[in-house]
């Protein structure tokens, strides 16, 4: 399984690796396992979550983008 590093999706999406920890400390993103050393360990599903996020808060904004994401993750699509 490919593991980003956090440097590697923010300059992907132009943010900083303190936004990353913040979406997650939001609950937005599922929280990624650590390795060894600490380093969180990103996967594809991550960098989706990020993209996605990035992506609706242009059109939804926060509020409305960080709400849907939360029920995505329980599974809880009809909400």
């Amino acid at each position: 399984m490919r593991y980003y590093k956090p440097h590697e999706i923010a300059r992907e999406l132009h943010i900083s690796t303190s936004a990353l920890r913040h979406y997650e400390s939001w609950g937005v993103v599922p929280i990624p396992e650590r390795a060894a050393n600490g380093y969180r360990l990103y996967t594809v599903v991550h960098l989706a979550y990020f993209r996605c996020l990035r992506t609706m808060f242009a059109g939804f904004g926060v509020a409305v983008t960080c709400d849907v994401l939360r029920h995505i993750q329980k599974s809880d699509m009809d909400s």
